[in-house]
């Protein structure tokens, strides 16, 4: 799976470091959209992985590693 990468919409906070950047695997709907003002909203770093639901991205076997019931938004935290 090659993942399209998102950048981040306000920098983080001068005490986060990017290299530990949360990893975000999901699609606009509702909960994609969710997660992604929580993340501003904390001012969190994270990096954006679309999964398109209507390719049946949720499906493959990299995302099931990450998400075994196929269930978005999925986070991975480096750390």
């Amino acid at each position: 799976m090659a993942p399209s990468v998102v950048q981040l919409h306000s920098p983080p906070p001068e005490h986060i470091n990017m290299s530990n950047a949360l990893e975000l695997y999901f699609w606009p709907t509702p909960n994609g959209h969710k997660i992604t003002i929580a993340l501003e909203e904390l001012a969190l770093p994270y990096n954006v992985h679309l999964i398109n639901i209507g390719a049946g991205d949720q499906f493959k076997p990299d995302f099931l590693k990450l998400s075994p019931n196929n269930r978005m938004p999925a986070i991975t935290d480096p750390n």
